[in-house]
């Protein structure tokens, strides 16, 4: 995965080089990078940084504490082009840098579904906004720390049978875009959580019907949508990999399957390509140890018998 590494000279009352590493070096929308903030002086470890008017939620890279992480997520409808990313370094230093945004391959897929979850009724037109602002009011929370200690992994084994970002034509009509990445499953097919958390919602949703969402950290959550099953309730701490129900066909469907679904700071993200970009945090701390290793190595040689 290609990155783009910045180094930036800051001058206060002393100069120092920030090193900036942003992977992948450019995205589409609807992606997400990892941003990496390293050689900052003890005076300057203060940092802010805003993206498409959302504030970057910083937290300390593994096993380097001193580096500064962040994830930058891109909205859907994002013009391909360059995209300022502001950050603010103490009270004073200030850097632009540019997100290049290309082109996506996103498909259109024909879907057939009840009538009554398209031409939507004044009731349930008004009961679908609730529960959006309930949804969105949740995924502003920024849990510090994160509960996360390991790479996410897919929350099923089946097929992936419909991508993120696919134009929705519900019934002849277009819709939306899907919001996350649907894998082969019937009733039976058990849905596991793709990382640590907490449970924040466990209910039926007009549009996604039974549905789990789970709170990973610093602004990071996934979701479990049209189950047939919820094993969890809300405020209950799950791991990765525990059980938190059964696949279904609830909601606006066209079969049983699992969807899955991740928002990052707020940003509804691809899942796939999030897994991806999240797994570069424990490349580095791999890295990392790696070179630590190879110092102490290179000591104990040198050292006298």
């Amino acid at each position: 995965m290609a990155r783009l590494i910045l180094f930036i000279f800051c001058f206060g009352f002393s100069a120092f080089a920030v090193e900036i590493n942003l992977s992948p070096s450019e995205v589409t929308e609807g992606q997400t990078l990892l941003l990496k903030l390293s050689g900052l002086n003890s005076s300057q470890r203060v940092v802010k940084g805003s993206f498409q008017e959302r504030p970057l939620i910083f937290f300390p890279c593994p096993m380097r504490a001193e580096n500064h992480c962040a994830f930058v997520s891109v909205a859907m409808g994002t013009d391909v082009g360059k995209v300022p990313l502001e950050l603010t370094f103490g009270e004073t230093e200030k850097q632009t840098i540019q997100i290049k945004v290309v082109a996506g391959s996103y498909r259109s897929e024909e879907l057939k579904v009840n009538s009554k979850r398209v031409n939507v009724n004044e009731k349930n037109a008004e009961r679908a906004k609730k529960e959006w602002e309930e949804l969105n009011e949740v995924f502003k929370a920024i849990t510090d720390p994160p509960y996360w200690k390991d790479a996410f992994k897919r929350p099923g084994k089946g097929k992936i049978t419909s991508q993120f970002g696919n134009k929705r034509v519900f019934n002849g009509e277009l819709k939306s875009f899907h919001t996350g990445v649907d894998l082969r499953g019937n009733k039976k097919t058990i849905i596991r959580a793709s990382n640590s958390g907490v449970v924040r919602a466990a209910k039926e949703f007009f549009y996604a019907g039974n549905m789990v969402v789970l709170d990973h950290g610093m602004g990071v959550f996934s979701n479990y949508a049209h189950m047939s099953r919820m094993d969890v309730k809300p405020g209950q701490k799950v791991v990765r990999g525990q059980v938190l129900g059964r696949a279904g066909a609830t909601g606006r469907v066209t079969g049983p399957h699992i969807h899955w679904g991740m928002r990052v700071s707020g940003v509804r993200v691809d899942p796939l390509q999030f897994q991806k970009t999240f797994s570069l945090l424990w490349a580095a701390s791999k890295e990392n140890r790696e070179e630590k290793a190879d110092s102490q190595s290179k000591i104990k040689k040198s050292s006298p018998s």
